[in-house]
């Protein structure tokens, strides 16, 4: 099956969003880390955002090519599938400088996760979950879009509210498609995420900080940075805007990120 064309698929996820009415949203956006609570069936959050990256090395780019990507859209997905299971759908189309090749833009990747409720949350405020998530590779290598391999991402997510505030984390096992014809063909890594939601006053608004990675494997793939956004309710809509200091050697030097969210309901189809 040809993959499906970006303005297409854009305007599919547009289109779902729209017709469908208005639910809670409960994602941690700007931030990269994953929440443990699903969403309850048929309810989901449409994302559609902008970013901007300096120094973001690829995966097995062990040269500085001084690469600066925008991203423009940024788009979310995710739809609660039944009592236990969330799916979701992230892709972008991208802008890419860097020292030696003319700007272009292009296709990123598109990635397609389910997370599978293990422990809903109870009175104490703890949930678990697990969460599968394979990239598809739709960027151009050529280009330095991407890598033109599929990674697998498998991780453990715990969620804790302490008092006010909420406590996530997210370990894993990030296995990373080799573009090289002489390597052994992936790079297998730990994936980490750390964060805290800290909500502003009696809003939906709130303060998100996280620390997320990838370690324990080839030194051209470990990756570290710090995110800081805040969200702020716009009436039916969610805005968010934050950004990322690298603290790894090959992570972007820094970043920023905003993006609408658009929480919805599934027409009941009975």
């Amino acid at each position: 099956m040809p993959p499906l064309p970006p303005r297409r698929f854009i305007l599919a996820l547009l289109l779902i969003a729209m017709a469908a009415g208005p639910a809670a949203a409960a994602g941690l956006q700007p931030l990269g880390i994953e929440d443990a609570a699903l969403l309850r069936q048929d309810d989901g959050e449409f994302r559609a955002g902008l970013a901007y990256s300096s120094g973001l090395h690829l995966p097995f780019q062990g040269v500085d090519r001084t690469r600066r990507v925008w991203e423009a859209p940024t788009l979310r997905l995710a739809v609660g599938l039944g009592s236990r299971v969330e799916g979701q759908l992230l892709y972008n189309w991208m802008r890419v400088q860097e020292t030696g090749q003319d700007t272009t833009w292009g296709s990123g990747d598109l990635l397609v996760a389910f997370k599978i409720r293990l422990l809903p949350p109870n009175d104490s405020g703890s949930a678990m979950a697990l969460r599968f998530a394979t990239k598809f590779p739709n960027a151009d290598e050529k280009k330095d879009f991407g890598t033109d391999e599929a990674d697998i991402f498998t991780e453990l997510l715990l969620s804790k509210d302490l008092g006010p505030m909420a406590l996530h984390l997210n370990l894993g096992l990030a296995i990373l498609g080799d573009p090289g014809e002489t390597t052994d063909g992936q790079d297998d890594l730990l994936k980490y995420a750390f964060g805290l939601r800290i909500p502003m006053g009696d809003s939906q608004g709130a303060f998100l900080l996280s620390a997320e990675g990838l370690d324990l494997g080839e030194r051209t793939n470990k990756r570290g940075a710090l995110l800081a956004g805040i969200q702020i309710p716009a009436g039916k809509w969610l805005w968010d805007i934050g950004g990322s200091l690298g603290y790894a050697r090959n992570s972007e030097e820094w970043s920023v990120r905003s993006g609408l969210t658009l929480p919805f309901t599934l027409p009941d189809g009975s």
